[in-house]
Order: structure tokens, then sequence, then C-alpha cells
């Protein structure tokens, strides 16, 4: 259908119609949408190149998992063949996934990165801010020093604890006390954050001299300048480009995105007090797919 039903051309008011009616039903597919209305050959030909790529990259594949022990082969939840740069996300890092704890690519490194730093740091047992309660490398970090796991949900008082101990919190407003914590660790969620910097400037905060922060944003390392997805408004985001929503089981239909980070962002958080670096980590036992990993250390 998609190969010969469409114009190689239509009118933008149509083009245009067509997106709003995906964005509201899915917001992910609408590069693809546009991309076979405007050129569907071109479109077809990428998604070939890509589906090569994947499956070059994915044969035989056995994973040992770093967030559960398991070794077998991995499931993918979706193999995404449109270009994805335009989501603020690499194909492969959210999709090749374990078949026994559902972790990603990008949480594996997210703990391989993490593990590293915890490795790197002598003497007493580490504390560990972990801005994640639910993900699958939170027990790890549990058995590694001691950690102290958040939750985000605005309809209960900040800084409260419940029976599980998860402490409820907003990153950009945290209510722990200075220099807390040895380290820090998150996992996309200053994209969601529309004043973000703050966020970066209150982890600083609760972070002892020499801690580090370790996180994971969608980077695009081509990008000079950081790029603004959205504008947050009293009637929602004012989007800039295509609407960029990404999925969370607690809020119908994805929450928003609002940056795309890019290389400025390293000497942005050196204005704050870190000293930052990105790192392509591969976990031990994955697949040869990368995945960008930040640590932050408070200078001091």
């Amino acid at each position: 259908m998609l190969g010969g039903c469409y114009p190689a051309r239509m009118p933008l008011s149509s083009v245009r119609k067509l997106q709003s009616r995906a964005v509201r039903r899915l917001p992910v597919a609408v590069p693809l949408v546009t991309q076979f209305v405007a050129a569907p050959k071109l479109g077809l030909d990428s998604m070939r190149a890509a589906n090569f790529h994947n499956r070059r990259v994915l044969r035989d594949v056995i994973l040992d998992c770093n967030c559960c022990g398991s070794r077998q082969r991995p499931i993918f939840s979706f193999l995404p063949l449109v270009h994805f740069e335009r989501l603020g996300t690499s194909p492969l890092r959210d999709n090749i996934m374990c078949a026994q704890c559902h972790s990603s690519q990008r949480t594996r490194a997210l703990l391989a990165a993490v593990l590293a730093t915890l490795d790197a740091r002598p003497g007493s047992t580490p504390t560990i801010l972990d801005l994640d309660d639910a993900w699958s490398g939170g027990a790890v970090l549990s058995s590694r020093g001691m950690r102290q796991a958040t939750t985000f949900d605005p309809a209960r008082p900040w800084g409260e604890v419940d029976a599980a101990g998860v402490r409820n919190e907003d990153l950009a407003a945290l209510t722990f006390e200075d220099e807390q914590f040895d380290v820090v660790v998150s996992a996309e969620v200053h994209e969601h954050i529309e004043d973000t910097m703050a966020a970066f400037a209150e982890v600083h905060r609760v972070l002892r001299p020499g801690g580090t922060y370790v996180f994971t944003l969608p980077f695009d390392p081509t990008l000079a300048v950081t790029k603004l997805l959205a504008v947050g408004t009293e009637f929602g985001p004012l989007w800039t480009g295509f609407p960029q929503l990404h999925r969370d089981p607690r809020v119908r239909g994805g929450i928003t995105s609002y940056w795309l980070f890019g290389q400025d962002l390293a000497p942005r958080l050196a204005e704050i007090g870190f000293e930052a670096q990105v790192d392509e980590v591969r976990p031990p036992g994955s697949p040869p797919v990368p995945v960008h990993v930040f640590s932050a250390t408070k200078v001091g």
C-alpha cells in the first residue's frame, strides 16, 4: 500500500492535517508518516537500509544481562526503522531487551557506568540517590551501597516516604539537605524538565564534593547547541517542530520532551560546578550497540 497509493507530492496543508491526526493517535509515527507521504520510494529505501543494519548487528546475539544475571537471547520490543535522530534517540538503545528482566541496552549501559564509578571510589559504603525507584538496575545498586530511591508524583507531598522507603521528589526542587550523597543516578529525566539546568543545580547541591552524577538523556553528538523542542504554556506544550512524547505508564499519551541535548551540555554543567564527560558505553555481554552515558563530578 505504501509503495503505490500515495502521490509523490501533496499540498502542504494536507500534510499538516495528516500530521495533526497522527500526533493525537500515535505521536512517534509522525516522522514515518510524513516521510512516506512526501517521498514513498525514499522512505522505503531508507527502511530497507536500516533494517539490514539492525539484522546485521543483532544476528546470533546472546545477552549476558548485568541487571539480573541471566544469559539468553534478547527480545526486541520494536525495531525502529525510521530516522530516529528526529526523536532524539538512537535506533536500538531502548529496544534490545533482556528476556528475563526486560532491561534495555540503555539501562544496562547506565548500570555499567554507575558500577564503574562505584568501583573507583575507595573507602566506606557510598550513599546513592537513585532517581528511579523501579528500574532493573536498582537491586544491584542496593547491594553496592546505601541507596535512596525516589519517585515523582505531583499529587503527593514532596519529601514523603512510602511504606517501601521510596521518597517522593521533584528533581528541580529536591527536599534533601546539602551534600548528602556520593553518587546520583538518573535515566532519561532531564529532557522532561523545562528548567532543566535548575535540576542539574539541585543535583550539584546534594552531592558531596568529589561526588558523581551518572545519567542518560537524549543526546545528539552532531548538535553544537542543545535544541529546544517545546515551550510550556498554561494550555500545554507549544512545539517547535514534531511533537515528541515519551512513554510513561503513569501518563496516558506520554510525557513531553522539551530538550534534545547537544555538545554544549558539558560546558553548561561546568558553569554550575561539574566536570562532565560523555562516554560511549557498551555493557559487558551485550550487542555492539554503544550508549551515550554522562558522568558529572562535583568539583571541590
